[in-house]
């Protein structure tokens, strides 16, 4: 009994560390989105299970270094086979991919190899060096579909790695797609969440360039570079952002948009613009719904975001001389973006009048944006898993059968380009027989014609002084011998 009693109390002073780790929790999406049977009948099909990734690898390979091209059905059933690859193999792979992307079959991408890549990567584990490949869209041409975009967002909420989900939901940005009804909700979810919890304003750190500390008066310091064309850096505020405060600010207005004009479609829009450092579009916006005369225009905390970050924001010079332009740079053009002082000014006066109108109007709400949004996506997401969960299951049948056409395509084709060569090196051989045959009937004619062909002549050249000399050498030899020969 005091065993029993000693058991008991050792369990009870542990209990909070096992119960940490034992704890069930749902995620946003349950585990049954994920659809593991439907999958794995996927990768057990046939055509799949006879073929070996190294082999297969191997072959590829071989046929892009020597004929430049590897037929599409070998690339699908490749990505379906990275669930066997060892790791050590991750940068193997890479240049297989590097050099389907320069293929003629490299547009458009077939969705089933996109989404078994990436969903092989994340079930091996290798979820860093799948996001390094799917931000690298010129390279490696990865754009996933949905469904696919969906499991990577739930792949890094289940993780708490809010920063790798937002990036997912900058690619979908940077495709300006919130279509798909869950992509927007997992989006918007993941967005809100790093903003609140993980979100770091990178925007205006300063940062040691080496460019900055050369002289641009100093001539010698500098290295010039001769080349054909020069083309001015181009900042297109799109593609080009760099720092994950714009992308975050960005993400979220266009979520805003998508939403509409209720009271979080505006919170998220203000909340945006304010990261995009946008803060006149931003003006513009609240003045227009403050006219309209709605109750709970926007949130009080998108209003206390709006001033911080336009406190913070940093000015430019308008006087500045501009630099040359075989100097310039794409920072000097995402600077040009930044306030004057006077408009910053301008833009700190106009959003105290603003706030208080607002304020005196009664139009700003108190309600948190992370809880309106999480109970927002919470109700929204249980009507959307089951419809989603049925068309990725069809989809799965259809790639299945579109892959076994191309397959028996590929084998016809194989058998057809053999049975060419086979008959074309027959052909060959009853040519050299014939040329045997014929030989003996026509001998007679092709001695008449051997005699009767005219000789070519090699042409005369002008022989160098080393030549002339080895040549009166050589005469003067041959008489010798031919004296010692009489005497």
């Amino acid at each position: 009994m005091a065993a029993l009693w000693r058991s008991i109390r050792h369990t009870r002073k542990y209990r909070g560390t096992f119960c940490k780790y034992l704890e069930f929790r749902r995620c946003l999406l349950s585990d049954n989105y994920q659809c593991r049977e439907a999958w794995q009948n996927y990768l057990n099909s046939p055509i799949l299970t006879q073929v070996e990734f190294g082999y297969l690898s191997y072959q590829m390979y071989t046929k892009f270094d020597n004929q430049g091209f590897s037929s599409l059905i070998d690339m699908d059933i490749l990505a379906n086979k990275v669930q066997t690859m060892h790791k050590r193999d991750h940068e193997y792979l890479q240049r297989i991919m590097k050099m389907f992307r320069q293929s003629r079959d490299a547009f458009p991408i077939r969705d089933s190899i996109v989404h078994g890549i990436v969903r092989n990567y994340l079930d091996k584990g290798m979820d860093k060096e799948l996001m390094q490949m799917l931000q690298d869209r010129k390279t490696f041409g990865l754009f996933p579909d949905p469904y696919t975009f969906n499991l990577l967002m739930d792949h890094f909420l289940r993780l708490e790695q809010y920063p790798e989900a937002a990036k997912v939901a900058y690619e979908l940005m940077v495709q300006e797609d919130f279509s798909d009804q869950l992509n927007f909700l997992l989006s918007l979810y993941t967005c809100t969440k790093h903003l609140t919890q993980t979100a770091i304003m990178d925007a205006h750190i300063k940062t040691e360039d080496p460019e900055d500390e050369i002289d641009d008066d100093d001539d010698d310091n500098i290295e010039w570079v001769a080349v054909k064309v020069f083309q001015a850096p181009h900042y297109d505020d799109h593609f080009d952002i760099q720092c994950d405060q714009y992308k975050l600010g960005k993400t979220l207005y266009m979520l805003g948009c998508v939403q509409g004009e209720g009271l979080l479609g505006r919170t998220l829009q203000i909340t945006g613009l304010a990261l995009y450092n946008k803060f006149d579009k931003a003006l513009s916006l609240l003045t227009q719904w403050q006219k309209s005369g709605e109750k709970q225009v926007v949130m009080e905390e998108a209003m206390n975001k709006l001033k911080e970050l336009l406190d913070e924001a940093p000015t430019r010079d308008p006087d500045a001389p501009e630099k040359e332009y075989t100097r310039r740079t794409l920072k000097d053009s995402i600077l040009k973006g930044n306030l004057t002082p006077e408009e910053k000014e301008n833009c700190t006066k106009k959003l105290e009048v603003l706030s208080k109108k607002l304020e005196k109007d009664a139009q700003l709400s108190s309600d948190s944006l992370w809880t309106t949004v999480n109970t927002f996506v919470t109700e929204k997401l249980r009507n959307c898993e089951q419809a989603d969960m049925d068309n990725y299951v069809k989809r799965l049948e259809s790639w299945e059968g579109e892959r076994k056409v191309m397959f028996d395509q590929q084998v016809e084709e194989y058998l057809r380009s053999e049975k060419i060569e086979e008959i074309s090196q027959k052909l060959a051989e009853l040519q050299e027989k014939e040329e045997i045959l014929k030989f003996f009937e026509n001998k007679q004619q092709i001695k008449r014609a051997f005699i009767k062909a005219p000789w070519e002549k090699e042409e005369e050249r002008e022989l160098t002084l080393d030549e002339l000399e080895e040549k009166e050498r050589n005469k003067k030899n041959r008489k010798s011998v031919l004296f010692r020969r009489r005497r």
